[in-house]
């Protein structure tokens, strides 16, 4: 039926009847050919309605990459360049793919900006801007080379915390360091990757207007003197907003910030108020959608949708977004729609996702799928260029704007002319389940005789491909001469989008499809075990990529590759509590990162843990097995955590299931992390020694990728492995709850566009008693997944047996299994869940396992050791040297410790002196031989010993001794790693000089070292005391204290009383009241900041 019509469309073209055309009439069901003797409408092309003002011409669509959305990108560029550039050329190229003509790059802080963090570029006031770190610049200087004319924004969305920091100073130094950051920031990303930026937006992204820093950026680029070209023609783009539009009525109560503003940026708000109408015609001002959503349905089985049976409809489908699109333009003058994001290339379960053009996050295989969204995209860019006129009696745009969402249009359409040529293009949708006939008549173009081919995008059939109807050419029309316009009649099919356009060359989605890998099966492939990451790197690859570590996309925090003193690379979270960014949402959550499968089921997870020895007991470190969203450390996954003070924890997403402590814990030396999941039992091992075993019976979390979690602290990660587990299933094949494999019954909901934690955003619903839904696969489990409240009762059969007769559904949490069936043969199956009762029951998904994992154990004949006996001085490590014949049976040898505080041994057989003492090293094959080591180590402990922080200019005695009288000598020298920052004399006292982070080490005359880092934070130039008027009664006692700027210290204070008779005050500030009177308090710290305070003694 649609192959015919086709046809007829083209021997239809140019006949009689060309100037009535209907365009690829749906046969899925019959009511919607009716549907198209709809009243016909009126829409008139007059040229002479052209906008041809410079701010008010087409620019195009654009991509926001922020929140870590294109993070993966850096590993396809890595390891599957092909299929990189098939995802660049798919969103930049005019004529390949959405053509898009802008990049904004957020600048980083390295804190959640809502999906995930990108990297600060300046950690520090002296450090040099960093533009390789994340994926956002190289994703703009690549998107570059395919359109030199894209222009480039650079926006924040929080600080650093020196940027910060300063503000808490004053607003002038707080410009000041902001706008070095911006500077340096754009310097380096001209010097590394030839970006010029044509933009900047000075606003926070979606904060208060910040008015005053705008004027000062805009003064600072016209008189910059060092620049690497015209810093004055960069223009500023404000302010950002959510919904509001505050900047436009600061801008036209401002005269100074209005000139200082050349675009206004509102988010999500396709409607814009009078006051952006004054600015755009009266002040010249351009109007963007600066931050837009991109589509969130499923394209691929949106079809199976209870509520319309489309893939294109919908909150934030792809007509919603087309009629934002349009609506800005038509309506509110925008020139410019800007995806968030175009690419996700970050894992599923992150925050919003899916939300994007192109999903893009199985990097090891190459594989990425295209939504709707995008072919919705060409239908503007391959037939609008940038530069075109807005014709205005051609563009209209209605409907109701809730929740961001538009719906309820009658009529929407943008037209766009090309002011040399007359050539022209309308885009027109129609979310209504009515078809819409519009007469068209063209007039004042010089193309307004020509022909026009038609081009559309609309939902498949129940036995069609899914995207058997993206961006398809229908037909051509030959328009028909009345008076003085020309005239052609389309008609609109329901939940469909046209482009009518004179323009010529375009392909159609079918013909570029072919030579790319989209649906090439790349996007299934898994992510196969074992797997491990030494972070070993090459130093150009370390270089290239910002340090930034394989697979990895960080939730919070910054994970880099780093090289240790002893020249072990390793994964380290970056950031110190001491100067944690300001972040965009209030102060940040603890650092997490994740990488790999998340289809990957039973498996152990292995890594060493460093954490940081300079800081207190909060600090801890983390792995996770089983992660499969971004939510807090403790819901969920499986999480081992280990404390400072060697206390641990193991949590599920019900929270905490274990805890326990373990004998001999040194920070600052490696601990080996082991969790092993195997069905629904979690194994916690510290050590290879097993600490906790648990059955997990509520909610369990049945598939996930790894994760590495860790406080605000420079902690360390090595030797990741990721092995299969005899028994097991190595990955799950998950199946959406809307594809057409699930079959339903009775009283169902089938919904798309729902929260993310849903995969795909969509959840299926049970209603009523008898709904039912069944499914056949080939495995020998499965499990059922659905955030459900107890209440639904089931009943389950398998391959027409009963299995169950009346289950009870739990509690669950999102992407957590109610249901699981396990120990099945091996083959085809049939499951049908019934439901018994009137609870509603959510299903969001259904894993499948496959076949079980036998792990065979290389068998080993010989295993030995190269010395019997080891002497290390603490902090020192060597190679256990064991070696295997085989010589691959290395790989599986577990290591162990009869005393971790003496001596600790690492999984690739690194042995660590940890403390004085002597300890017994073991390395064992899986079939039970062994050999062992013994190790003696000489320390010499400085005290004290760890989270030293003073301020700039204070001084700290330290001592240093030899710890058991092991190797008993002379302290001879103190030496410095920084003099710059602090000096210190040969009897230990440091005398510190400016912030930073220093080591002191002591040197015993054999040669033996202890060290301890001493962290200076900046002198404080203010400061509170608290309670500021205290009044107490005689007798009493009270305790005062100080509280300083961010980032500054002072550890000690003197005190003061101007009556002792009436009050006193000990020397760490604690009143002491004697008689009724007043008095005054005087605190001076170190560098002499004084603060007075007034007491007041009353009788009892």
């Amino acid at each position: 039926m649609r192959g015919w019509k086709k046809c007829m469309a083209w021997l239809l073209a140019g006949s009689i009847f060309a100037g009535s055309f209907c365009i690829g009439i749906s046969s899925k069901e019959i009511q919607k050919e009716a549907s198209a003797a709809e009243k016909q409408r009126s829409l008139k092309i007059d040229g002479n309605t052209q906008v041809k003002e410079a701010h008010s011409l087409f620019r195009g669509l654009g991509a926001v990459t922020c929140n870590g959305s294109s993070r993966l990108l850096m590993d396809y560029k890595e390891e599957n360049p092909d299929q990189y550039w098939e995802i660049m050329n798919w969103l930049f190229h005019p004529q390949k793919g959405a053509g898009l003509s802008h990049v904004k790059i957020e600048l980083g802080c390295d804190a959640d900006t809502s999906s995930g963090a990108e990297p600060a570029t300046k950690r520090n006031l002296r450090q040099k801007a960093n533009v390789r770190r994340g994926a956002g610049f190289m994703f703009a200087h690549d998107a570059l080379k395919i359109n030199p004319d894209i222009t480039v924004d650079l926006l924040c969305w929080g600080m650093p915390a020196w940027v910060g920091e300063k503000y808490e100073r004053s607003e002038e130094a707080g410009f000041k360091a902001r706008y070095r950051w911006y500077k340096e920031t754009i310097d380096a990303a001209y010097d590394v990757w030839k970006i010029k930026f044509s933009y900047v937006s000075p606003n926070r992204n979606e904060k208060d207007v910040e008015i005053e820093w705008a004027k000062y950026l805009r003064k600072a680029l016209d008189t910059e003197k060092i620049q690497r070209y015209d810093y004055s023609s960069i223009k500023l783009v404000a302010a950002d907003e959510p919904d509001t539009m505050y900047v436009a009525q600061k801008m036209l109560e401002d005269k100074e910030y209005r000139d200082a503003i050349d675009v206004i940026g509102c988010h999500y708000n396709s409607y814009m108020d009078k006051n952006v109408k004054k600015l755009h015609d009266k002040y010249k001002k351009e109007v963007w959608f600066s931050e837009g959503s991109s589509v969130a349905t499923d394209s691929i089985f949106g079809i199976n949708n209870t509520e319309d049976k489309e893939s294109t409809s919908g909150p934030n489908g792809m007509l919603d977004i087309a009629n934002r699109i349009i609506i800005g333009m038509a309506e509110s003058d925008m020139t410019l729609y800007e995806y968030q994001p175009s690419v996700a290339a970050y894992y599923d379960g992150t925050v919003y996702f899916p939300k994007q053009l192109i999903a893009a996050n199985t990097p090891w295989s190459g594989g990425y799928s295209v939504t709707n969204g995008l072919v919705m995209s060409m239908h503007f860019t391959n037939f609008m260029e940038k530069g075109w006129r807005i014709v205005g009696s051609g563009s209209h745009g209605d409907g109701t704007q809730e929740n961001h969402c538009i719906k309820n249009t009658k009529n929407t359409y943008l037209t766009a002319a090309d002011g040399k040529t007359g050539d022209y293009s309308t885009v027109i949708t129609n979310d209504s389940k009515k078809a819409r006939t519009y007469k068209i008549k063209v007039s004042n173009l010089k193309k307004a005789s020509s022909k026009v081919s038609l081009w559309e995008t609309r939902s498949n059939g129940k036995s069609e491909a899914y995207d058997a109807h993206w961006l398809e050419k229908t037909g051509i029309l030959t328009p028909v001469k009345e008076g003085g316009s020309y005239t052609y009649t389309v008609t609109v099919e329901p939940y469909s989008m046209v482009t009518l356009t004179t323009t010529k060359g375009q392909k159609e989605y079918a013909e570029l499809k072919k030579k790319t890998d989209v649906d090439s099966g790349k996007e299934e492939e898994k992510l196969e075990l074992p797997y491990s990451d030494d972070f070993e790197y090459k130093k150009d690859y370390i270089q290239r990529r910002g340090k930034t570590p394989r697979y990895t996309s960080d939730v919070n925090g910054a994970f880099e590759t780093v090289r240790l003193a002893d020249g072990n690379l390793v994964m380290r979270q970056q950031l110190n509590k001491d100067h944690l960014p300001y972040g965009w949402s209030g102060e940040p959550v603890d650092p997490v990162t994740s990488l790999g499968d998340d289809t990957w089921k039973d498996y152990i997870v292995s890594a060493d843990v460093m954490l940081d020895p300079e800081e207190d007991a909060k600090n801890y470190a983390g792995i996770c097995a089983r992660y499969n969203a971004v939510q807090s450390i403790a819901g969920n996954g499986y999480w081992l955590r280990l404390y400072q003070d060697g206390t641990w924890r193991l949590y599920s997403n019900q929270g905490k299931i274990a805890s326990g402590e373990i004998s001999g814990m040194k920070p600052g030396r490696f601990v080996n992390l082991k969790i092993k999941v195997l069905n629904n039992t979690v194994t916690a091992y510290i050590n290879n020694e097993q600490v906790a075993k648990k059955a997990v019976k509520k909610s369990p979390v049945n598939s996930g990728r790894v994760a590495f979690a860790s406080s605000f602290y420079k902690n360390s990660f090595d030797n990741l492995k990721i092995v299969p587990v005899s028994g097991g299933a190595i990955h799950v094949t998950r199946t959406g709850d809307l594809d057409s494999a699930l079959k339903f019954s009775g009283s169902v909901s089938r919904l798309q566009s729902q929260s993310y934690l849903y995969y795909g955003r969509t959840v299926s619903q049970l209603k009523k008693k008898s709904a039912a839904v069944s499914f056949t696969f080939e495995g020998t489990g499965i499990s059922f997944l659905g955030n459900n409240v107890a209440g639904p009762k089931i009943k389950v059969s398998v391959d027409g047996e009963t299995v169950e007769k009346s289950y009870s559904v739990k509690d669950t949490e999102m992407r957590s299994a109610f249901y699981q069936l396990s120990g099945l043969e091996k083959g085809k199956h049939t499951i049908k869940l019934v439901l018994l009762n009137g609870e509603s029951l959510d299903i969001d998904a259904i894993e499948v396992s496959g076949e079980l994992a036998s792990v065979q154990d290389t068998p080993v004949e010989n295993i030995a050791v190269e010395k019997e006996k080891i002497e290390l001085a603490y902090g020192e490590h060597v190679s256990l040297g064991v070696k295997t014949t085989p010589k691959k049976a290395a790989d599986e040898l577990v290591y162990t410790t009869s005393n971790m505080a003496v001596a600790m041994v690492t999984s690739d057989g690194k042995v660590y002196g940890n403390g004085a003492g002597n300890a017994t090293i073991t390395a064992k094959t899986p079939d039970g031989k062994s050999v062992s080591v013994k190790v003696r180590v000489t320390e010499i402990a400085v005290t004290p010993g760890r989270g030293i922080r003073v301020g700039a200019g204070e001084t700290v005695k330290l001592k240093a001794k030899y710890q058991k009288n092991i190797n008993e000598a002379e302290i001879v020298k103190w030496v410095s790693g920084n003099k710059n920052i602090a000096a210190v004399s040969q009897d230990g006292v440091v005398r510190t000089k400016k912030s930073g982070y220093v080591r002191i080490t002591a040197v015993g005359e054999n040669g033996y070292k202890g060290s301890v880092v001493v962290h200076v934070l900046k002198a404080p130039y203010r400061f509170e005391v608290r309670p500021k008027k205290p009044v107490l009664t005689a007798g009493q006692t009270k305790q005062i204290r100080y509280v300083l700027p961010a980032g500054c210290c002072a550890t000690k204070a003197r005190y003061k009383s101007s009556n002792t008779s009436i009050a006193t005050v000990s020397s760490n500030g604690m009143i002491r009241t004697k008689k009724p009177g007043s008095c005054t308090i005087t605190v001076t710290l170190y560098n002499g900041k004084k603060q007075k305070i007034t007491v007041t003694v009353k009788n009892n």
